[in-house]
């Protein structure tokens, strides 16, 4: 783990839907350059912990600070610039599009290129459509599915779409990488591929955030993990310390599973 400082910094954050109280005094510090695991059973606010991070929801109560800088209120449509990107439980690509076009979706928003440049496309424009062109496909050979380029999306297996919602997020240059359940749906061999992506991904310095019900994926690559049980964290720690807790076990792993 990369010792740099603190990158996503949540404390005492609460979340309630009306007499609903999906999130508690959740505390979370996830350091620069780690892989963060976020585990629970269904319903226990995972995703919505996920998405007060992003904008989606604003919190209740409490203060997210992203690298330093209070977000606590940041809308969902400056989270991407602030430098953070997030994948989906469910597949959300632009399925007539290529697999290339997907990407340089994401690219567009670190570009100036607007409406009238889109229009009259000016030798700057042109210039720098050729460039977001260039880092969509060297994310495509980084990610392994560069061979899929001029594919429609829909068309990919569906272990490549996974990894191709991945690159269109990594295209947005994010400093922070929530990942939410992305081995969901996939057969070991695609899960084992998609760890090593991970892992790689981590190794160009990212900070990930994972959300995974796959424990085995969970306890391979993560540096520490926080379990949330009820909207509230009841434990937090190291992968083999997690294993054996005894709260964890009783509200979630059972026994007898590793």
């Amino acid at each position: 783990m990369n010792a740099g400082g603190d990158a996503l910094v949540l404390e005492r954050v609460s979340k309630r839907f009306g007499g609903i109280h999906a999130l508690s005094d959740v505390d979370l510090v996830v350091e620069e350059g780690s892989i963060w695991g976020l585990i629970g059973p269904n319903g226990a606010g995972k995703t919505t912990l996920f998405n007060v991070i992003g904008g989606v929801h604003r919190p209740s109560a409490g203060t997210i600070r992203l690298h330093g800088r209070d977000v606590t209120r940041l809308p969902a449509h400056a989270a991407v610039p602030a430098g953070l990107a997030r994948t989906f439980q469910n597949i959300k690509l632009f399925t007539a599009m290529t697999a290339l076009e997907n990407v340089m979706v994401g690219r567009h928003c670190r570009t100036r290129a607007e409406l009238l440049a889109a229009v009259f496309r000016p030798g700057w424009a042109l210039r720098e459509e050729a460039e977001i062109e260039a880092s969509a496909r060297d994310l495509l050979e980084f990610l392994g599915v560069a061979d899929r380029a001029g594919e429609p999306a829909g068309a990919l297996p569906y272990g490549q779409q996974r990894i191709l919602e991945i690159a269109r997020a990594l295209a947005t240059e994010p400093r922070i990488l929530l990942l939410d359940e992305p081995t969901a749906g996939m057969t070991r061999q695609e899960t084992e591929h998609l760890m090593e992506v991970i892992a790689r991904i981590r190794a160009r310095g990212l900070t990930i955030l994972l959300v995974e019900h796959d424990m085995n994926v969970v306890m391979g690559l993560c540096d520490r993990i926080s379990v949330l049980h009820f909207g509230r964290k009841i434990a937090e720690g190291p992968p083999a310390e997690i294993q054996e807790n005894e709260a964890v076990v009783d509200a979630y792993l059972g026994r007898g599973r590793f």
